[in-house]
């Protein structure tokens, strides 16, 4: 019985657990589950392990829990407790069946078995037991062990319960394939800038020259503007070709400041080696060795780590099977040495030895994790080809993404909305007027400022007059990897901590109402502090985010203070309510990108892949253009490849008329091939992030209004059936006056004279369908959905109350 969380689709929960991970996720797992811990205790009864106080006495079953799970936590740092391994055997043997297991999650991998989800109102009778609760801890807890997984030797195990079978040989073009994708040579892979190239040769180590020719080749057909020579121009001395005087092979081709590390494990000699430039292969003259740290022992920060086996496990990373003749071409290392290392490899579980084709005569070398994902592309490719959608379903496939036209209301369903909008930047006026109200129907200003209140949920400025949502634990992620777009201290604020209300940094800044209101939202708008409610952004909004400055009315100075009404004794004096306070976000050491490591900052970026793919579900270059620099597609491309490789994304032609590359989540894959809900009707502002206005697309050019904030767009499906511009001035009707949705289409023109906050107070239609409005046959069908009036020139429409 599994609780999944709210919004978690069964498909999702099936994709984690696949056949080629179950056995690891079990060896990770299961010894801190329930079933594990009582097994345990059933054997070490049986082995007399469990003291009684006497035969004739009865000991508690709570009792016996407890000190099942002071021994076990006793005996699992022991690699080869008798117990312990008759519990695995016990649970892997008898309890499950490990093989069926394995052949239904493949059979569910490659979709020969449908699975289908029933939602009820009521727990069935299997879950019911799950909303219950404890009401004695020692008396009914279970036997989940308390301590950690076990120290038991994995050769063990695998000896007892995890024999492997026969590896399926991998198909010579699948190997190709991801091996072109591996060495960023396949079309759209390639590096784009001179600081690419550099980064990846610096992860490439040692770059073999004949597949540095290959990545030139690249790099050349997928650039748009400029030539490879002009990048490669760029690096400066900084990437350099090794010429070995003891070998007659082409030397490889490396990034300087990688060469400490090769001095390090043995691979370079420097007296013995001569740097050429990689392009002309001339003698570089002036290369600043006397810079780099080359008498450095090791970068590694273990004192036994040896520097080969490192290096060599790094450079295998990114290689799939290949043969030992190119690791030795490559580190020209004595033949014994490099066999003790391979050999360490092996031993290690950090290289894989085997013949992995069918057309393959020598044993191969390959990294494992590099394995697996040649496994998990195998099974992927057994799957039903996916034919791209025509790029007219995009919008609905983004509306579908982003829940439009669901007609959700309620905190929670605001929630949910919100998700899918964190960190994505929009005019601040624009949230409540056309964003939420767009996704529910009806939106309450009060439902965000209880979410404001009663969770960390804050909004932070993107830039002048914009803002976006997030948790101060994301901030990280909003700015830059390297965290030099972090905004400086406050110049208003008193002090780091705290929270201020309007009142108080009045009388501690000195500063009139006027030049304190603009110099908060200066601050506001570069992301340095912000507001515990959105009154403010509301008030600003209608403001102008400028100060009124209070005036007095001469009869109330006149009536004097027994003449003043009642009501004016509970207006705030304050032009600006809520408190403010300092955006910090997490400041342990590392957070925002500042001292983490390389995988960490990966990491970090692959959590913004998964922002990006709560929004949009399918990325392209041509989608993230509108996004905040950390989150666009030259920022997260790097990752997007890596996840892919893992199986975490997907890619391929999602939709036709896309150029280069695109990535889906396999969520969103699932409900690709499912189908799309055509019978949805929605509407959305040119700028929500879900609008498909201003896609720099070929086959959407002149299809949308402009990107502008006083546009709409309507769809029933995937299918445009009205455009209006300045806030229905003019609408652009593609359907027939007699259309039985016509005034379903016309719905968001309701929802702009009657939102909560900044409602229209008319809307004065001009044309539809470039004809004048009093004129046209909609006018009538339209003009009897609200109060209007009409004129020579124009209907004007009004909330009809």
């Amino acid at each position: 019985m599994v609780g999944l969380p709210h919004g978690f689709e069964a498909p999702e929960l099936l994709g984690l657990v696949r056949p080629d991970n179950v056995e690891a996720l079990l060896r990770e797992r299961l010894e801190q589950t329930g079933f594990f811990g009582a097994r345990f205790r059933e054997n070490a009864g049986r082995a007399l392990l469990l003291p009684r106080a006497s035969f004739r006495r009865r000991v508690p079953l709570w009792l016996i829990r407890q000190r099942a799970k002071k021994l076990l936590e006793s005996v699992s740092g022991y690699e080869d407790f008798p117990i312990l391994l008759e519990t695995w055997r016990a649970c892997l043997k008898d309890e499950f069946d490990l093989e069926s297991l394995k052949v239904v999650l493949d059979q569910l991998a490659r979709e020969e078995i449908r699975v289908s989800e029933a939602r009820t109102s009521a727990p069935s009778p299997f879950a019911a037991n799950l909303i219950w609760k404890q009401t004695n801890r020692l008396m009914y807890e279970d036997d989940t062990p308390e301590a950690g997984s076990s120290a038991l030797r994995g050769d063990l195990l695998k000896e007892l319960v995890f024999s492997s079978s026969l590896r399926p040989q991998i198909p010579r073009e699948l190997r190709d394939r991801f091996q072109r994708k591996l060495h960023r040579t396949f079309p759209g892979y390639a590096p784009r800038s001179a600081v690419e190239i550099l980064d990846w040769v610096r992860e490439r180590i040692l770059l073999p020259e004949s597949e540095w020719r290959e990545l030139l080749d690249a790099v050349d057909r997928d650039l748009e503007e400029g030539s490879v020579r002009e990048l490669v121009a760029e690096l400066g001395g900084k990437v350099v070709r090794l010429e070995r005087r003891t070998s007659p092979l082409t030397g490889p081709v490396v990034a300087l400041e990688s060469l400490p590390r090769l001095v390090a494990a043995g691979v370079v000699d420097l007296d013995a080696t001569e740097l050429l430039s990689p392009l002309t292969d001339e003698p570089l003259a002036e290369i600043g060795l006397e810079a780099l740290p080359l008498s450095e022992a090791s970068p590694s920060s273990e004192v036994d780590a040896d520097p080969l086996s490192d290096l060599v496990a790094e450079w295998l990373r990114s290689y799939g099977p290949l043969s030992r003749r190119l690791v030795e071409t490559t580190f020209e290392v004595p033949a014994a040495r490099l066999e003790e290392v391979l050999a360490g490899l092996v031993e290690d579980e950090r290289l894989v030895v085997d013949r992995f084709g069918d057309d393959v005569s020598e044993v191969e070398l390959c990294d494992p994790e590099n394995l697996e994902r040649l496994l998990r592309l195998m099974r992927a490719e057994a799957r039903p080809r996916f034919e791209a959608l025509p790029l007219e379903r995009l919008p609905l496939h983004l509306a579908v993404q982003q829940r439009l036209g669901t007609a959700g209301a309620g905190l929670r369903d605001l929630q949910r909305s919100l998700e899918t909008l964190f960190m994505s930047s929009a005019p601040a006026g624009l949230w409540e007027t056309d964003l939420l109200p767009a996704r529910l129907d009806p939106y309450y200003p009060s439902w965000l400022d209880s979410l404001l209140q009663e969770s960390d949920l804050t909004w932070v400025g993107t830039g002048k007059e914009r803002l976006t949502f997030l948790f101060p634990s994301d901030l990280d992620l909003l700015r830059s990897p390297a965290g030099d777009d972090a905004p400086p201290a406050s110049e208003v604020l008193p002090g780091r901590d705290g929270r201020w209300d309007f009142s108080e940094l009045a009388e501690s800044s000195d500063l009139d109402a006027a030049t304190l209101t603009e110099r908060l939202w200066d601050e506001a708008w570069r992301g340095r502090i912000a507001n515990t409610g959105f009154s403010a952004v509301r008030t600003g909004v209608l403001n102008g985010f400028r100060a009124i400055e209070e005036r007095a009315s001469s009869a109330r100075v006149r009536r004097g203070r027994l003449g003043r009404r009642r009501f004016e004794r509970w207006r705030s004096s304050s032009p600006l309510a809520g408190d403010w306070f300092r955006v910090s976000g997490d400041e342990r050491p590392g957070r925002g990108g500042v001292g983490l490591d390389a995988l960490d900052l990966e990491e970090l970026n692959k959590d913004r892949v998964r922002v990006l793919l709560d929004r949009y579900g399918v990325l392209f270059r041509e989608l993230l253009l509108r996004e905040e620099p950390a989150f666009q597609w030259s920022s997260v491309f790097r990752s997007l490849r890596l996840m892919e490789l893992s199986g975490e994304v997907l890619a391929g032609q999602f939709f036709a008329g896309v150029p280069g590359l695109q990535f889906a989540s396999p969520a969103a894959y699932r409900r690709l091939r499912e189908g799309l809900p055509e019978g949805t009707i929605y509407w959305l502002n040119a700028v929500d992030p879900a609008s498909p206005c201003g896609l720099a697309l070929e086959g959407l050019k002149g299809v949308f209004p402009r990107r502008v904030p006083s546009n709409h767009v309507v769809f029933h499906g995937s299918r445009l059936v009205l455009a209006s511009r300045r806030n229905a001035g003019e609408l652009d009707i593609r359907v027939e006056p007699d259309h039985p949705h016509l005034l379903d289409y016309i719905g968001f023109m309701k929802v702009l004279l009657t939102r909560q906050f900044k409602p229209l107070k008319v809307i004065e239609l001009e044309t539809i369908n470039g004809e004048p409005a009093p004129t046209s046959p909609y006018g009538p069908p339209i003009a009897g959905a609200f109060t209007s009036t009409r004129d020579h020139r124009s209907i004007k429409l009004r909330r009809d109350y």
